[in-house]
């Protein structure tokens, strides 16, 4: 947060009860006279960008998304300044160094950032904004309220360039000192900031979006210059491939080096039957797919994968297909490998043959006490069923980790914890065969016995029928600001269409949990986050019956509301 007395105006702050004033006297120190280059800078110093970043792309995708001019000329002015110092004294704020609202301030003003207040005067970005507790409703002479500075709904609205709040309590009013933090967002889940960098000093840095306090706000600056118009609309995320061609291999950028990722991949509209492998682009693909696709349907699957020494993932496909990526989480808490095959029934040197009906089956997977994850995947199978996978030291329980359709191949991701031999168990309603891509042995999600804790369809587990477009429902994970791990399936459909599970407070994203066909039930693994009251939120393009079963809640991971950043389609 800014410091006391950053907020300087002719005159004294006008007194209010939600408003404090600053808590030093003023000092009459003007601002250094700040200008945003023409372009993006080319580099950061080192420890001031996140391992992998490239700062010209960055900078240059997020100066073309801005919602206006000055947004962008902000952007460029904080990469330009990247590594410089952090300070709350209050001169040095205000000239050679940087605190975190300061920051943001300097940038809008160097871009040309003017505020019309709500008496309808016109004052520079900052110090009108000097401070975290600055961005409160008000009115009348300070505050948001009557001025060209925007608070936007939800989170699900950022652009690059918009600016974020975070602070504890009701309002940032409060927020004096240390209590409260200014951010401006850059887009797939960054920032830039004056605050703790990657290297652990605090200075300009970019880094992952994060919000260490219990409420966050979301402002949009609007452009006061008819010379200097908004920015269009951002652009499509891809170049309008359409559709992938047999054995394309789309290079998507995670901007970090070396970290896994997680997301729903969808295949849509194949012309052909195929499958689709995500994998660390300068890896190789392994032996190994994500998902399975047909003609005729839309298939969704959640991923674990990993960026490469350079930051990139690649999505491969074995024939002609539409692709859209969701992207859940970017972190580098968990180690993720290239997908290692442990189990293929159809194949002899895997003993035991397939996975017969209503036997529990063990898998190995080479590390007892664990959470392993990876790819189970049912090949052809010659009747419908659904597989349920847990810990083998436990009981079975009446959870779904997978659903699978007669004659249709079909993959899922699943998580679960090994016992102390390192095995895995799951058991089939039917007599299948099964292949098992292990990505990763982790104890950074918790594994508990996968757990049924909503169901639409039983008013004892909160049902009280269909989820659709216009019926919303909260699901309580009892896991208040944690990331929730489990299966979604959805089941009773009368029409086909998609459903998506998010972070109710960050509203409805454009993205997709599930895909489903009339008559269909279908299952997905699930990762999100939960709001302050433990709850996430499942919604519907077309009504159909939701199941939640959970497999564990876990403070390693902020995954934040899904963003689609590739759709071939468009």
């Amino acid at each position: 947060a800014a410091v006391a007395g950053a907020l300087l105006i002719a005159g004294a702050l006008p007194a209010a009860a939600n408003y404090p004033d600053p808590p030093n006297p003023p000092k009459i120190v003007s601002p250094q006279v700040d200008v945003a280059p023409a372009a993006c800078a080319t580099s950061g110093p080192a420890g001031s960008v996140l391992a992998g970043v490239n700062v010209k792309a960055v900078c240059d995708a997020a100066v073309a998304g801005a919602a206006t001019y000055e947004a962008g000329a902000a952007l460029r002015f904080g990469f330009s300044v990247l590594g410089t110092g952090y300070s709350q004294d209050y001169t040095l704020r205000r000239t050679t160094m940087f605190d975190c609202s300061s920051f943001v301030g300097r940038a809008f003003v160097a871009g040309g950032g003017t505020i019309r207040t709500a008496s309808g005067s016109l004052v520079p970005f900052f110090p009108y904004f000097g401070w975290t507790g600055a961005y409160v409703t008000g009115g009348g002479g300070y505050g948001y309220s009557g001025t060209n500075l925007a608070r936007l709904g939800s989170k699900a609205e950022l652009r690059p360039g918009d600016i974020m709040i975070q602070f504890n309590g009701a309002d940032p009013a409060n927020s004096l000192g240390n209590d409260g933090h200014a951010m401006m967002y850059l887009g797939n889940g960054l920032a830039i900031q004056a605050g703790t960098a990657p290297d652990g000093d605090s200075k300009v840095s970019v880094v992952r979006h994060v919000n260490s306090f219990s409420n966050e706000w979301y402002f949009r600056y609007q452009s006061l210059n008819p010379n200097k118009p908004p920015n269009p609309p951002p652009p499509p995320p891809t170049s309008g491939r359409a559709p992938l061609a047999p054995g394309s291999v789309l290079k998507l950028n995670a901007y970090a080096a070396n970290a896994t990722v997680m997301g729903d991949l969808t295949a849509t509209a194949a012309v052909t039957s195929g499958y689709a492998t995500v994998y660390p682009c300068s890896e190789g693909r392994p032996q190994a797919s994500n998902l399975n696709f047909v003609p005729g349907r839309s298939v969704s699957n959640f991923v674990f994968t990993r960026s490469d020494s350079a930051g990139y993932f690649c999505i491969y496909v074995s024939a002609a297909v539409h692709v859209v990526w969701d992207n859940v989480l970017t972190t580098q808490v968990m180690a993720i490998h290239n997908a290692v095959r442990r189990l293929d029934t159809r194949l002899p040197q895997y003993p035991g043959g397939p996975m017969v009906a209503n036997v529990v089956r063990k898998i190995n997977t080479g590390v007892p006490g664990k959470t392993a994850v990876g790819t189970l995947t049912v090949a052809g199978p010659w009747m419908s069923g659904r597989i349920t996978a847990f810990a083998c030291d436990q009981p079975v329980p009446t959870a779904t980790a997978l659903t699978y359709q007669v004659g249709v191949t079909r993959a899922g991701t699943i998580a679960i914890q090994s016992d102390a031999q390192g095995n895995i168990c799951m058991v089939s309603t039917g007599t299948i065969h099964v292949v098992w891509d292990q990505v990763a042995e982790t104890k950074t999600i918790p594994s508990a016995t996968p757990t049924r804790i909503f169901d639409s369809r039983s008013p004892a587990l909160g049902g009280t029928g269909p989820v659709s477009a216009t019926k919303t429902v909260r699901v309580q994970t009892n896991g208040a600001n944690r990331t929730a791990f489990g299966t979604l399936t959805v089941t009773g459909s009368w029409v086909g269409g998609n459903a998506v599970v998010y972070a109710c407070a960050d509203g409805k994203p454009l993205a997709t949990s599930i895909s489903f066909r009339a008559g269909e039930t279908m299952s997905n693994f699930v990762a999100v986050k939960a709001g302050a009251d433990g709850a996430i939120c499942i919604s519907s393009s077309t009504p159909v019956h939701a199941i939640w079963d959970q497999v564990s809640t876990s403070t390693w991971y902020l995954a934040g509301n899904p963003v689609r950043t590739v759709d071939t389609r468009s």
